[in-house]
This record gives structure tokens, C-alpha cells and sequence, in this order.
């Protein structure tokens, strides 16, 4: 299986936001996330000039993501 890595793109953020919310929904946080919170989550962290994000893709499908913001 061939995994293509880039830099994520704002269409990319809802499928992210459904992986965010099941990961934090199971273990070992158990917490109660919608896609709604998750998305603003990624927005916020997004919306700065110092953020970064990737995407993982497998199949032409988004498998896995990496966010962030670099503290200068």
C-alpha cells in the first residue's frame, strides 16, 4: 500500500474532524466530541499564520493527520 503524505487543505478538514471526534470519543479520553467541535478545533488551530497540518492518504483516502503550530 502506497501512503502519500501533504500538506492538508481546508476540504480536508471535515473528514479530519470525524477522525478527531472518534478518536477522542474512545479510549483514553472518553470525551464526548461531535464532528461540529472538532472541526473548530482544527479551524482554530489552523488559522494561524505559524500552523501546520498534514494529511496521510491511503487509496485516495485520508487515513491519518498531524497538526500543529510552530512556538517561535
Amino acid at each position: 500500500m502506497e501512503l502519500i503524505f501533504r500538506e492538508i487543505e481546508q476540504n480536508d478538514f471535515g473528514v479530519c474532524a470525524e477522525m478527531l471526534a472518534a478518536a477522542y470519543n474512545g479510549e483514553p479520553w472518553l470525551n464526548a466530541w461531535r464532528k461540529e467541535e472538532a472541526l473548530l478545533r482544527i479551524q482554530a488551530t489552523m488559522s494561524g499564520f505559524n500552523a501546520r497540518g498534514y494529511v496521510v492518504e491511503a487509496n485516495s483516502e485520508i487515513v491519518a493527520m498531524c497538526l500543529g503550530r510552530i512556538d517561535y
